[in-house]
């Protein structure tokens, strides 16, 4: 069985046009660790999501990740409330920023552990105060890294991507999917559930 250790819609949506899967998710403590940058940060919350489900499902593969915005050296996680998103969305406004999403696949008794991240960069347009505002009106920064949710109306923001599209949104999966193979001879996108 194949098990996905997180309760975002993003990434569900994303790893179901590929594999069927269980979700269950276990809450942490999601805390920016000042010792750490903004990879390691995101590897070491996959890998927390992952471990207490793993240690429960031993014959299963677990798959967790964790998504943060790195703004020149600044680590963005999830607003705590509308105020922390207006200044972090102020933060990115008229500059790039970078998007890791870090991701852990786990199987305790073939004793795999494995964690890795991906990269994207994402630059903003210039934000005026009022479309910030009229953003935040509509409650779609809630439980997003960097407050917005590219996808969506925060799509509106963006100017110019570079790398993986999915990582942005949550979950690399091409990358992914590689690692699946390599480390369980699952081919993920060959037998993609949109190909049957």
């Amino acid at each position: 069985m194949f098990i996905l250790a997180s309760s975002s819609k993003r990434r569900i949506e994303i790893l179901s046009r590929y594999i069927k899967f269980e979700n269950i998710t276990y809450p942490i403590e999601e805390n920016n660790l000042d010792y750490m940058n903004s990879h390691q940060l995101a590897m070491s919350l996959a890998f927390e999501k992952a471990i207490e489900i793993s240690s429960r499902h031993p014959d299963d593969i677990v798959l967790a990740a964790d998504t943060v915005v790195d703004c020149k050296g600044h680590i963005i996680g999830k607003p705590k409330d509308r105020q922390d998103a207006f200044n972090i969305l102020k933060e990115l406004s008229g500059s790039f920023h970078k998007v890791i999403t870090g991701y852990c696949l786990l199987n305790q008794n073939k004793n795999i552990k494995y964690c890795d991240y991906e990269e994207s960069r994402v630059h903003f347009v210039d934000l005026d105060d009022q479309m910030i505002n009229d953003y935040l009106d509509e409650a779609e920064y809630l439980d997003k890294a960097g407050a917005y949710g590219i996808q969506e109306e925060g799509g509106g923001f963006v100017k110019e991507i570079e790398n993986d599209f999915d990582n942005i949104v949550g979950l690399p999966i091409k990358k992914i999917s590689k690692d699946i193979k390599r480390l369980f001879d699952i081919d993920i996108m060959e037998d993609s559930i949109g190909s049957e």
